[in-house]
């Protein structure tokens, strides 16, 4: 997948992968930097992770291990200039998190929203209940929790048609609202049993010269 297409940043959710499994395997080509956050557990699930091309400038945003250590959240920033950077958050909230944890993952995408400058948030939030055209949620308290958080940081959510049978369970997220477009989603990936996004994001590639594109699978 990584070689396939003129992708210049790829997010997976429930990655599945493990420390038995090391970036060189992944990207034996050396083309991409890789940002994961495997789920802590005996046995292979869940767990995220972003690859962004060597072309893109980028770094880790840290999140504290010891405060988060079961939200299953990377976070990356694509500098965009001398000052200036964008936030890009790829996470995954399984539909059946008991509350405290839901709670923490939501802290943890939180306190990463607290950077300056643009944020895009990826991934598979499983909150089918809002309704994203008028941006209400009369369904559960995650739901209405995850909403509160999208309007108190000004996000716009760019997918409008189901990943997954009815429901739009995978989003895009952006508090800029001309830094997206593009937005398509795909055939799924693999033996995912979701459909797969992707869309541009409006910043040059100081080395191409040219907006990347974004695939979230």
């Amino acid at each position: 997948m990584l070689y396939s297409g003129n992708y210049q940043i790829l997010c997976f959710v429930e990655t599945w992968l493990c420390s038995n499994i090391n970036d060189g395997q992944l990207d034996p080509k050396g083309l991409f930097n890789t940002y994961r956050r495997d789920r802590r557990s005996q046995r292979a699930a869940g767990g995220v992770c972003i690859f962004i091309s060597t072309n893109l400038h980028s770094m880790l945003s840290e999140i504290s291990l010891s405060e988060f250590e079961d939200a299953e959240v990377i976070a990356v920033k694509l500098l965009t200039g001398a000052k200036t950077h964008i936030t890009l958050i790829c996470a995954y909230i399984p539909p059946n998190l008991p509350l405290d944890d839901f709670n923490r993952s939501i802290l943890c995408l939180e306190k990463l929203c607290l950077s300056y400058g643009s944020i895009i948030l990826v991934g598979d939030y499983n909150c089918p209940d809002i309704d994203w055209e008028s941006m209400t949620s009369p369904g559960n308290e995650k739901s209405k929790q995850f909403l509160d958080f999208c309007l108190s940081h000004g996000f716009n959510q760019y997918v409008t048609v189901p990943t997954r049978l009815n429901n739009i369970l995978d989003l895009v997220l952006c508090n800029k609202r001309m830094l997206i477009s593009c937005i398509n989603v795909a055939m799924p990936f693999g033996l995912s049993d979701h459909d797969s996004i992707t869309f541009s994001v409006a910043i040059e590639n100081s080395v191409e010269k040219k907006n990347p594109s974004l695939i979230v699978l």
